[in-house]
């Protein structure tokens, strides 16, 4: 697990994101098999344009 933060900017809308992410890494053998992301969804929506509610999948 890794836990950060990012910040980006949106290339359509030029807003920009800095929220905590967090990162769930699954290793078998030495290598990668799955890997799983998460970010504040709503932040997301705001850099993007979309309602909050598309974010979060309602």
């Amino acid at each position: 697990m890794w836990m950060g933060r990012v910040h980006w900017r949106h290339r359509r809308t030029l807003r920009t994101l800095e929220t905590p992410k967090m990162d769930i890494w699954t290793l078998w053998q030495g290598r990668a098999i799955r890997y799983f992301e998460m970010i504040d969804s709503a932040s997301y929506a705001r850099a993007t344009g979309l309602p909050a509610a598309a974010a979060l999948g309602d």
